[in-house]
């Protein structure tokens, strides 16, 4: 087990320093693998220990992508991927760069019902009102519920020829007669 150890730690510090080719690292990584799993077939090392060196065997096959930290890296490559902090960055907007010169991410749900034509195409979702809002809307309701009610009881009196008459801002304005064709100025 030590041995494997100390093997992966080898081919860990011989890829960072950039001295192993991508061929190298998947025949070391091929060897590497097959030793740690009869290991864990035959019990010599813990179900954990081994599923932590598999991962790092595999980080050391994924160094040249997840050492890349180019923020335009998607758009670079042909099938590339994003590391950890990018992917959160990208669909969450956590880990921004406090700098101001740079450009943000904005995260995915932001966008998620933003259609090509820039028109948001997202359900409606109604606000709930405040109390005070309900209160205001409430008292406000209750006062012209009053003097509609007091209008009504004139004009069953006879003191208004219109219910509407007594309205603040309601301006009485006669019926006009439809202009027959014949009267139609030329």
């Amino acid at each position: 087990m030590h041995d494997v150890e100390y093997e992966i730690q080898r081919l860990e510090n011989a890829t960072k320093a950039s001295g192993c080719s991508l061929e190298h690292r998947m025949i070391k990584t091929e060897v590497l693998s097959r030793a740690i799993n009869d290991c864990l077939e035959t019990g010599k090392l813990p179900q954990q220990v081994g599923e932590r060196l598999l991962e790092r065997l595999a980080n050391v096959l994924l160094y040249d992508d997840l050492s890349d930290y180019r923020k335009n890296k998607p758009s670079l490559g042909d099938y590339p991927f994003l590391s950890g902090t990018q992917l959160a960055r990208r669909q969450y907007g956590s880990h921004q760069r406090k700098r101001q010169d740079q450009g943000r991410e904005v995260p995915l749900a932001a966008a998620a019902a933003v259609a090509m034509d820039r028109r948001t195409y997202a359900s409606p979702v109604k606000r709930q009102r405040s109390l005070k809002e309900d209160m205001r809307i409430d008292e406000n309701t209750s006062s012209n519920d009053e003097k509609r009610a007091d209008r009504y009881e004139a004009f069953k009196e006879g003191k208004l020829q219109n219910v509407a008459e007594g309205e603040e801002g309601y301006s009485y304005t006669k019926q006009r007669t439809p202009i027959l064709r014949e009267d139609k100025p030329s």
